[in-house]
């Protein structure tokens, strides 16, 4: 801006002492416009010089963003790697932690309706002793989940000494058929929920083609126990209402 001034007021000065003269001729024109020629060079060579490192400061700009456009590529392919290899580890987790919960299940029988009564002992010991004779079971009372608010009995879990007496008493349990004192108390193997799910797919052929993968947790009010083959049988009601208290009281 003061070269411009400075040019300006030379201009002005030189303009004056030519338009003084009584004659202008040609040399005192190019003396008047050579300035005003050599300011505007000067000018151009100043925007050239400026545009070429403006070119240069943009070519590291393109450059840079070439850089970071690669980077970020490379951090999303290790961000997704990441993520791939923690559902591989939350998969292996949860399968083991089903596998470890059946385990845990697979020695355990679970009965239905028994009333929360000094009687109850004598009512799985008589049930004991017809699906599972000559046992020598030290039988507990366990209750499965919180007191139901509206009085009806909680599952109970009866405690075996291995699977094959687990598969041999839901074998047997055809022979409580006809029992009074027994009718409308089934006897169900100890299941988690994903087996439950599986049971009721494979007995729904409406959900024959669904997945149920170990990862997942099934929703509380979806998740019903669905009674085995060799349960003992009982009312198409009766077995809803099981379902429904087993489900609102599982471990």
């Amino acid at each position: 801006m003061a070269g411009l001034n400075t040019h300006l007021e030379k201009q002005a000065e030189l303009q004056r002492q030519i338009l003084q003269k009584d004659e202008i001729t040609g040399k005192d024109l190019y003396l008047l416009l050579k300035p005003d020629l050599d300011f505007m060079r000067q000018g151009i060579k100043e925007l050239q010089d400026t545009q070429r490192t403006m070119d240069g400061k943009l070519a590291n700009i393109e450059k840079d963003v070439k850089n970071l456009s690669t980077t970020t590529k490379e951090h999303t392919e290790q961000i997704s790697k990441v993520n791939g290899e923690i559902q591989t580890i939350k998969y292996v987790q949860d399968s083991l932690s089903e596998k470890t919960d059946r385990l845990a299940r697979a020695t355990n029988l679970v009965m239905m309706n028994i009333p929360e009564t000094d009687e109850a002992m004598d009512v799985v010991r008589g049930i004991m002793q017809i699906i599972l004779p000559n046992h020598n079971l030290t039988l507990r009372e366990h209750r499965i989940g919180r007191p139901i608010k509206n009085g009806k009995p909680r599952p109970l879990k009866v405690h075996l000494n291995s699977r094959n007496d687990v598969l041999t008493a839901l074998s047997n349990c055809k022979n409580l058929k006809g029992m009074e004192q027994f009718k409308g108390i089934p006897v169900l193997p100890d299941e988690t929920k994903i087996q439950q799910q599986l049971r009721k797919d494979k007995r729904d052929p409406n959900n024959a083609n669904k997945q149920f993968p170990i990862s997942s947790t099934p929703e509380r009010n979806n998740t019903k126990r669905a009674a085995p083959d060799n349960a003992m049988p009982h009312t198409s009601k009766q077995s809803r209402l099981d379902e429904e208290a087993m489900d609102s009281s599982d471990e």
